[in-house]
């Protein structure tokens, strides 16, 4: 991306203002040219009964030749502006400048009247016409001097050698302002000149750094692009790892092992979340999410932060508290859910000792969510740059290997998506606490979080069959192995194609399928042709793409969906919903 040259070339926009002086000089051009043809009729019948020969006759036939061939001039410069002529029609507009001056410098002393009143009927025109060249003419200075002069300068001499000291005080006048009038219109083509001459520097850098602008959202775009892109390779050994962890864990009595398996676990969900901050972040950037703004009671997601952050809380020794609130907001709320989670995600990671609280203000029409820790506090030069990404507070405590420093600049983004009010009030040592006002919603619109309560169906401990669809082997061996080890049988299948042969007339209870499964086919696609001869099934798409399409098509799907790496306690979850579903269809 280039920078502004900050250099002018002096040749190239020196051209462009003579452009636009000959422009300006054409488009007043016929108006002169009638102000001529009408004085000059007007002169003629004035002084006629003193000069009626032939000198008035020949004067008014080269004041009309000398129209005719501007009018034609005129023309020619209209219908070949852009051709970049401004150069040769300067000349031609000089040239007939200095015709229209020298006619009327010659009227004015050919036609010079033996009558004082006549006279100063003659000064008048002529004065009259160069008071007007000034607004005509200045616009281009050879053009002015070409003609003012010209016009005057012979009859104000004229004045003088007579014998007569009114005239001769005339004229003296009449050449003082001639020079008065020139001196003027230099000073007013120079500040044309050098206006124009600004305006096109302003064009230029406007233009300049609107193309640097483009190319950095270019860039910006790209940066997401290709993030997208590269997460969904990346996600693919992790997904596998995540799951083999999982599974070790589970099979190992031996205490060292487990305190191995579990330090590899930390790892990996550490670069889990790594990895979740940086999908977040390119979700957010390449605008794949679309608000769904809708009325919802807070506490059901009040409860489920409790339950996903007890575990960390007491882990770290610290004291959690989420208060209740019967509060309805308006606003959408997965990535309300993400503010909070990164609010409750830093508090926790921040706070060494004591406690971290949620709590809900509520007024009026609005409910300001508080996520205050008693952790080391921010200093206040700091909090103003806290909400940038890659930013991480730089503090005495500070785990310098946790997170990239992207939790609050998601919330920023987030909150800029929805139009919410976000901040922190915060001092070293102190603790800080993060909110975000939300604006009310009507409690008459809210829609039920859950399942309307019923007689239990008697819940199916035969072993399921899932369908796992999925291009990359190390992914369908992970997940065979993780379902295996779960109790469960699954056939596995790289594409629609080998998963119809390896079915051989079976009917799966569910199906997990990537979306990315090569050849221009989806997940989605693959889906709607099993459906077409399985019947539905419970199903789940697992992708690790960020990529504006894949998510718009997943979200208009109406499919449940994962992204990689799927932690192994949802794709539990998912199998438990599937048992639930083999249940009810055999009750």
């Amino acid at each position: 991306m280039g920078a502004p040259t900050g250099a002018v070339n002096p040749q190239a926009y020196a051209a462009r203002v003579l452009d636009e002086q000959v422009r300006a000089l054409y488009q007043s051009l016929l108006p002169i040219l009638g102000v001529h043809l009408l004085v000059g009729g007007v002169m003629v019948a004035m002084l006629w009964k003193l000069f009626p020969g032939p000198g008035l006759l020949i004067w008014s036939a080269c004041l009309l030749l000398m129209v005719s061939v501007r009018i034609v001039l005129y023309w020619h410069y209209k219908q070949h502006a852009k051709e970049g002529i401004a150069q040769r029609h300067s000349r031609y507009f000089v040239a007939g400048a200095a015709l229209s001056g020298l006619l009327w410098g010659v009227a004015g002393v050919a036609f010079f009247p033996p009558v004082l009143e006549y006279r100063l009927f003659v000064l008048f025109i002529l004065v009259g016409m160069g008071a007007g060249a000034v607004s005509s003419l200045t616009a281009y200075l050879p053009a002015f001097v070409a003609y003012f002069p010209l016009s005057l300068l012979p009859v104000a001499l004229r004045l003088v050698m007579t014998e007569q000291p009114v005239t001769i005080g005339l004229g003296l006048m009449t050449l003082a302002y001639v020079a008065a009038l020139t001196f003027f219109a230099r000073n007013i083509s120079r500040s044309l000149a050098e206006s124009w001459r600004l305006r096109f520097e302003n064009l230029d850098l406007v233009r300049e750094l609107s193309a640097q602008k483009r190319e950095a959202e270019q860039a910006n775009r790209a940066k997401s692009r290709f993030l997208a892109a590269a997460s969904h390779d990346l996600r693919q050994p992790l997904h596998a790892v995540n799951l083999y962890v999982s599974l070790l864990d589970d099979a190992q009595d031996m205490p060292r092992v487990r305190e191995l398996t579990a330090r590899i676990g930390q790892s990996v969900g550490t670069l889990q979340n790594l990895f979740g901050a940086l999908l977040d972040i390119s979700k957010l950037e390449a605008g794949t999410l679309v608000p769904e703004q809708e009325s919802f009671a807070l506490l059901p997601l009040l409860d489920r932060l409790g339950n996903d952050f007890a575990v960390e809380a007491t882990h770290r020794g610290l004291h959690l508290e989420i208060e209740r609130s019967e509060a309805v907001v308006h606003t959408d709320a997965t990535l309300l859910e993400q503010i909070l989670r990164n609010y409750l995600s830093n508090a926790l990671r921040y706070t060494r000792a004591g406690q971290v609280r949620l709590r809900v203000l509520s007024s009026g029409d609005s409910h300001r969510i508080e996520v205050s820790d008693t952790g080391i506090g921010i200093e206040p030069a700091q909090q103003k740059r806290i909400f940038e990404e890659f930013y991480q507070v730089q503090a005495v405590g500070r785990d310098s290997g946790e997170g990239l420093g992207l939790g609050l600049a998601i919330v920023a983004r987030a909150a800029r998506l929805l139009e919410l009010e976000i901040g922190v009030r915060s001092a070293s040592g102190k603790g800080s606490t993060f909110f975000v006002a939300v604006p009310a919603g009507d409690p008459a619109r809210t829609h039920a979080t859950g399942e309307v309560p019923g007689e239990a169906a008697p819940v199916s401990t035969r072993p399921l069959c899932l369908l796992v669809i999925d291009d990359d082997p190390g992914v369908r061996v992970s997940t065979q192995t993780a379902l295996a080890d779960w109790g469960h049988d699954s056939i596995t299948a790289a594409s629609l194609d080998d998963a119809v042969g390896a079915l051989a007339g079976r009917i799966p209870d569910g199906i997990i399928v990537d979306y990315r499964l090569g050849a221009g086919r989806t997940g989605l696609d693959v889906l709607t042709e099993l459906e077409q001869n399985l019947g539905p099934r419970p199903a789940i798409v697992i992708t690790g793409d960020v990529a504006g399409e894949a998510m718009q098509a997943l979200m208009a799907s109406g499919r449940p969906w994962l992204h990689k790496p799927v932690p192994p306690a949802k794709l539990r979850a998912f199998v438990q919903s599937v048992r639930r579903a083999a249940s009810a269809r055999s009750a």
